[in-house]
């Protein structure tokens, strides 16, 4: 999983990365997804230097409509709706909220103001204070 993901990311400066964060009350193989999720996690350390940003479920929820428990229907009707992008599985539809989370923290655009309330609780960095990519000499 480093390795593919390593490869994935290579050669992309000044990246920021978030990663959704676990759901307490849901019925799944929590252990392994904590080892995938610390394996990308540190991955993406070492690559970039910076931590990835943990978005709660429910913020990525009301970030895409304005619902913070909102079930995975809703969420993949609000992807459609408000970015166009028609997908059936609710895995990709919450990375695209991710990334658009990560693109109007980034501008500064909102298109709700809803948007914008998810985003406040989370401590998000802006772009100024990213670290440089790792290099032989910063190791």
């Amino acid at each position: 999983i480093e390795t593919a993901f390593l490869a994935f990311i290579k050669g992309v400066p000044q990246m920021r990365g978030a990663i959704e964060g676990f759901s307490v009350g849901s019925t799944n193989r929590p252990f392994d997804l904590g080892e995938v999720s610390g394996t990308i996690r540190v991955a993406f350390y070492r690559e970039h230097r910076q931590e990835l940003k943990v978005v709660p479920p429910c913020n990525l929820k009301k970030f895409a409509c304005n619902l913070s428990h909102a079930p995975k229907a809703v969420i993949l009707s609000s992807v459609k709706s408000q970015w166009g992008y028609e997908t059936q599985d609710d895995n990709i539809a919450d990375a695209i909220v991710l990334a658009q989370m990560a693109r109007s923290n980034h501008l500064n655009i909102f298109s709700h103001r809803y948007q914008r309330e998810a985003l406040a609780t989370l401590d998000l960095p802006k772009a100024k204070k990213l670290l440089p990519p790792r290099s032989k000499d910063n190791l």
